[in-house]
């Protein structure tokens, strides 16, 4: 499993970093799911209310709409 406590720090080497569509299986589970490329390590994804949320900067969630380079990317995880 991808596992990192904190998106800043270093990554071990036995992390997989997953793609988008690996991330929606976790979602679905509860786990929270995070970019290494997002400098903030309090933003982060999560399935809320049957809804794809984002825990944004402000500590508030909002309705995620998922931008195509996210969409692309490599570098998520999930964060505990």
């Amino acid at each position: 499993m991808t596992v990192i406590a904190n998106p800043n720090d270093a990554i071990p080497s036995e992390v997989k970093m997953m793609v988008f569509a690996e991330c929606i299986e976790k979602l679905l589970i509860g786990e929270k799911i995070t970019r290494l490329d997002w400098a903030d390590e309090k933003v982060y994804g999560v399935m809320r209310e049957k809804l794809l949320m984002i825990m944004a900067a402000d500590g508030q969630f909002h309705t995620w709409t998922v931008h195509e380079e996210d969409l692309r990317a490599g570098d998520w995880v999930v964060v505990r």
